[in-house]
């Protein structure tokens, strides 16, 4: 009869090969998801100015940079470093095609916000930012920080 460090060293042997194999939609995010985890990044640094460059025209259009930082910065309530961020939907829209993605975000301050940004296709097919909106947590979607 074996011994119980022998068997033990077996079914450990066993583990990675009982184990399901990772999908490859865990292991990649869509373009739109990569597009606003990124310029989320630029502004969750205070890069204002670099984030407004890289979001789209028609983004750019409604407001002038001076006047879109001032009310980002209202919007957020907080400018305090990023504790974690949750993406909690991601809604594909039609006419024009765009997606609509929502985090809820927790400062190191402990502010919660919510942030609605719609990724679009822009010059050259490369996802870009057109609209950013943010605000209160909904009170129903758990908390940003994974316990």
């Amino acid at each position: 009869m074996p011994s119980h460090p022998v068997v033990l060293a077996l079914l450990l042997s066993l583990l990675p090969a009982l184990a399901p194999a990772a999908s490859p939609l865990q292991e990649t995010e869509s373009p739109p998801m990569a597009a606003a985890k990124k310029w989320l990044a630029l502004l969750d640094q205070g890069q204002l100015e670099q984030a407004w460059n890289q979001a789209d025209a028609s983004l750019r259009q409604t407001n002038e940079l001076g006047k879109w930082s001032i009310e980002l910065r209202r919007q957020r309530q907080s400018q305090a470093a990023v504790e974690c961020r949750r993406n909690l939907e991601l809604k594909e829209l039609d006419n024009p095609d765009r997606v609509e993605i929502l985090f809820l975000t927790q400062f190191d301050d402990g502010q919660l916000v919510g942030e609605r940004i719609t990724v679009t296709d822009g010059e050259g097919s490369q996802p870009r930012v057109t609209a950013y909106r943010s605000g209160p947590p909904l009170p129903d979607r758990g908390p940003a920080c994974e316990q």
